[in-house]
């Protein structure tokens, strides 16, 4: 270190992805490329209509019907219906008798409860309830393992443009993807996006004000 060296600046953006990584996805044939792996810190619920019905339960027991995912006739009905049984057992047979459900999935962490199931509305749109992929990623936002990927590109400049330092390289973001449910869904989005990085032409992007974008202000 030199005497007109400037140390980094303990908040610099552009040194926070990578603190808070949670992995750092890298390719030897792309040197000046890699993707990180972050915490959602404000991830959506799962959506699309693809989605089986969902009811969110809370810890006193009032019930909403997720509102993003397939709407069956009746939904505010069957909130209601679950707070009047307050049994799951009972909500089941209710469900069967008058909605035509054939599969009941029931996740619970912390203060909160997901009910997943099928109706005949929503078997006749999507054929028959497989909802094995819908209980992973409920899960996972339960759980709070919900990841973003920030695809980033070295930059060369002699100072960063944030603090001033000569003594860090600068990563900013080319690219940014978000509610990615699972770590092991977020590394292979990592690898893939990094390869395709390659030959898209993806540029660095910039903020509001035009500085190069790290990318940590996303979420």
């Amino acid at each position: 270190m030199t005497a007109a060296s400037t140390p980094p600046s303990a908040g610099c953006p552009a040194t926070w992805t990578q603190t808070h990584a949670v992995e750092i996805v890298t390719d030897v044939l792309l040197p000046n490329r890699r993707a990180l792996i972050v915490v959602d810190g404000d991830p959506a619920a799962p959506w699309g209509d693809a989605f089986a019905p969902a009811l969110l339960i809370d810890l006193s027991g009032r019930a909403r019907l997720a509102g993003d995912v397939f709407q069956p006739a009746g939904g505010a009905r069957m909130a209601t219906a679950y707070e009047q049984l307050a049994d799951p057992g009972r909500f089941e047979r209710y469900l069967r008798q008058w909605h035509g459900t054939t599969s009941v999935a029931w996740l619970r962490e912390g203060q909160s409860t997901v009910a997943l199931f099928d109706t005949r509305e929503y078997r006749a749109r999507s054929g028959a309830p497989h909802l094995a992929d819908d209980v992973r990623q409920w899960r996972c936002w339960l759980t709070g393992e919900v990841y973003g990927v920030i695809l980033q590109q070295r930059v060369d400049l002699p100072t960063c443009p944030y603090c001033g330092s000569d003594q860090h390289g600068l990563w900013v973001k080319a690219d940014s993807w978000w509610d990615v449910y699972g770590l092991g869904e977020a590394r292979l989005l990592a690898a893939y996006l990094l390869g395709e990085s390659a030959s898209d032409g993806t540029n660095p992007a910039e903020d509001d004000e035009g500085l190069l974008d790290p990318g940590f202000a996303d979420r």
